[in-house]
């Protein structure tokens, strides 16, 4: 004979009439509270990030986690919101300085590849979206950003 395990009745669950499954209403709740999808801008940000820790983790291997985490603990000292997995239009752009920190706390024989990598990848991103950048004022961050990754 089969042992019942505690807390189980034994009983099964019946489905509703109509073959539809019911969630409680705490579900539903979390459910119709998730935030709205990121907007374009917020996008471009996120790829940009994406592609920088993809090149980061060719020259960095395992450390590039640790470069990360050291790169974003600085930029949320200075501004606090940010918020790499929940941005938002406003704290998007500081993906770029983001990219900037990474590169800079990089081991002295790794930087110069990271920063080329970086270069492109700004360069891409001014070019492909300027007009999206010019509507959100962010052209000047990204050319300063640019720079002075170049120099």
């Amino acid at each position: 004979m089969r042992k019942k395990l505690p807390g189980r009745t034994g009983r099964k669950r019946r489905k509703p009439a109509n073959g539809t499954r019911t969630t409680s209403p705490s579900v539903n709740a979390v459910i119709s509270q998730n935030p709205q999808p990121p907007s374009a801008y917020v996008r471009i940000f996120e790829r940009l990030f994406r592609s920088f820790r993809m090149h980061a983790f060719e020259h960095l291997g395992d450390r590039c986690g640790e470069a990360i985490i050291r790169a974003e603990k600085k930029i949320c000292l200075l501004a606090p919101e940010f918020d790499r997995e929940a941005l938002t239009d406003d704290t998007a752009p500081q993906i770029v300085d983001l990219v900037e920190e990474i590169v800079k706390g990089a081991p002295f024989f790794r930087r110069q590849k990271l920063r080329r990598g970086a270069v492109a990848l700004v360069a891409d991103l001014y070019n492909k979206h300027y007009q999206i950048l010019e509507e959100r004022s962010a052209i000047d961050r990204i050319e300063q950003a640019y720079y002075r990754l170049k120099g």
